[in-house]
């Protein structure tokens, strides 16, 4: 009775914590289609069978399935019925650490893995946009859990599991082959295996990664062309940077710390997740197999995008969403390693003298970390439900109402807003707006925080430096503002500087 009665509170806690990140996720996830910069080409796309291949397109198959489902849609629905989808995938999240944790943890502290990432700020808000970022997450960790229930079981049909939806990982994101990066040195030196069947079944697990990604990507076959065209221009995207390329030593290899992982987490729960990383990988000795290969996918998903110049704004926070589980996960387990440390009673401590060891009460001791633990998962939670509240109440919106005033005509930087004529300002001609009537340009600091962040770094090219001082005396000028009312993050409220012309 007692295992049973274990059983059905371990799965309601599994689907409250379900539940509640669906919530969370399908919150405020109709603001209009055009604020995320991307997703306007998604819903294309969608609506008419096309793809450019800069990524799989596991995601628009799953959106195209379920478009053919009811009556024509707006591309206004169409994004929305994607956003649902993406909020569904980000709510199994939680769900499958809880599983895949739960060997390691036990039951109590895997819930609480799978309860901290349900209002996790960055996982939140990841999972209101149609992009593939929420899906990679998903499948990336299906694939650690199953290779690390075979090393912690040794059955081999768990390689087969994990090799599949390594392939469905490759199929939603290029970025999946960084499981097989991982994954593949520790098999390869699996001494469960002789060197021949090491061998046969890395083929095998191949042969089913290749297998998944072409179950969702055959039409790769028929556009090879496309394909190659795309692969390569994420790669040498990847390679080269965007707009403004930051390397790895120009923040000495923690530029994602500072503006992705920090921000995205809070700072308190982010900084005792990566303190529990550092102390897991100096006490790496004393995990099981399983949890190496979690660190290591945790590291590995940090360094890849930090060395890459690739550091895209808005939103380069997503490069490193697929270490964020497996950062809740060290950060559960050391607080359960210290929940369980033995400290005295409190009457034992009473008759303690300094020669006697420990004075401070476990109750006391664990009342601490309750506290503790609890304001900063309280704080996560209530920067989350900012962050919900203001997507559809953006900066933009409220510009948009301002250019209704009469005598009004704007002209504006991409991301700063749906229904205005947009150009990046360095290559705007403002004599030539005035000519032909606009009163005022809009500045979005998702287009100029990249030129601004990079003042005091060496080694920028001179039009790099050129838009910068553009935007420099621009901003000089700007006489209204819009700002966040919560802070910007993601693609959602930028602050907005406007410019009047007619002067």
């Amino acid at each position: 009775m007692n295992r049973f009665l274990y059983s059905l509170i371990m799965w309601l806690g599994i689907l409250a914590v379900f539940g509640l990140s669906l919530v969370l996720n399908l919150t405020n996830h109709d603001f209009p289609l055009g604020y995320h910069f991307d997703e306007p080409k998604k819903v294309m796309f969608v609506l008419t069978g096309e793809q450019d291949f800069h990524h799989p397109i596991l995601m628009l198959e799953l959106v195209r399935s379920a478009n053919q489902w009811g009556t024509s849609r707006t591309p206004q629905e169409v994004v929305e019925l994607g956003r649902t989808i993406m909020a569904v995938v980000g709510a199994l999240i939680p769900v499958v650490m809880i599983l895949v944790a739960m060997p390691y943890l036990g039951r109590g502290a895997a819930v609480l893995v799978g309860a901290v990432l349900a209002v996790t700020p960055t996982m939140v808000l990841h999972s209101h946009y149609l992009k593939e970022d929420i899906l990679l997450v998903l499948l990336s960790w299906a694939a650690l859990g199953g290779f690390s229930q075979y090393f912690r079981t040794r059955n081999e049909a768990w390689l087969l599991v994990a090799g599949l939806c390594w392939g469905f990982a490759m199929g939603s994101h290029y970025k999946g082959l960084l499981v097989g990066v991982v994954t593949v040195p520790f098999l390869l030196f699996d001494r469960a295996f002789t060197w021949k069947m090491r061998g046969v079944w890395l083929l095998l697990i191949s042969g089913l990664a290749v297998l998944g990604f072409l179950l969702t990507n055959a039409v790769i076959l028929d556009k090879w062309e496309v394909f190659v065209s795309g692969f390569n221009h994420e790669r040498n995207h990847a390679l080269n940077g965007h707009f403004v390329p930051i390397y790895w030593s120009d923040f000495y290899l923690t530029y994602h710390l500072q503006y992705s992982l920090l921000p995205g987490l809070t700072y308190g729960l982010g900084v005792a997740a990566v303190g529990s990383c550092l102390w897991w990988t100096v006490r790496v000795r004393s995990l099981q197999l399983g949890e190496r290969l979690w660190l290591t996918f945790v590291w590995v998903s940090y360094l890849v995008p930090e060395i890459s110049p690739l550091k895209p704004n808005p939103d380069e926070a997503r490069y490193i969403l697929p270490m964020v589980p497996g950062l809740m996960f060290f950060l559960v387990k050391s607080w359960q390693s210290l929940w369980l440390v033995r400290w005295q009673t409190f009457a034992e401590a009473r008759t303690a003298t300094s020669a006697t060891g420990r004075h401070w009460p476990q109750p006391v001791w664990r009342g601490s970390l309750v506290l503790i633990g609890v304001m900063m998962v309280g704080l996560a939670a209530y920067d989350t439900v900012q962050l919900n509240h203001y997507l559809n109440r953006d900066t933009r919106a409220e510009l948009a109402t301002w250019a209704e005033s009469p005598g009004i005509k704007l002209f504006g930087e991409p991301m700063t807003g749906t229904d205005i004529d947009v150009q990046y300002a360095y290559d705007v001609d403002m004599q030539r707006l005035r000519q032909d009537g606009y009163t005022h340009f809009a500045l979005s600091s998702f287009a100029y925080d990249p030129y601004l962040v990079t003042a005091h770094l060496a080694g920028q090219s001179p039009a790099v430096q050129a838009r910068r001082s553009a935007y420099l005396a621009l901003l000089q000028q700007g006489e209204i503002k819009f700002e966040p009312k919560h802070r910007s993050f993601g693609f959602s409220n930028p602050t907005l500087a406007v410019v009047e012309l007619q002067q």
